[in-house]
């Protein structure tokens, strides 16, 4: 697998309500990405090594003023830390 160093390591979109700050540990091979999500509605990131996400690895939830955290609908080769 190629990993790729990029600094800094977050990003602003959507007009800042979708921010992504992002670690890599590298001893455990492991990359730790945080959401924060402006919205009362669909959530979701995805990763894939091909253009049409073929077999990516993804997460897709669905937020509500009562729950503030993500309810999860549908996650793929992503395990949720809370």
């Amino acid at each position: 697998m190629k990993i790729l160093t990029v600094d800094p390591k977050e990003g602003t979109f959507l007009g800042d309500k979708y921010h992504l700050t992002w670690t890599h540990d590298g001893d455990n091979e492991k990359l730790t990405f945080v959401a924060t999500v402006q919205t009362t509605g669909w959530v979701g990131i995805g990763f894939s090594d091909t253009p049409d996400m073929v077999a990516s690895d993804l997460f897709i939830g669905w937020v509500t003023p009562a729950t503030e955290e993500p309810v999860p609908v549908g996650q793929v080769g992503i395990r949720l830390l809370q």
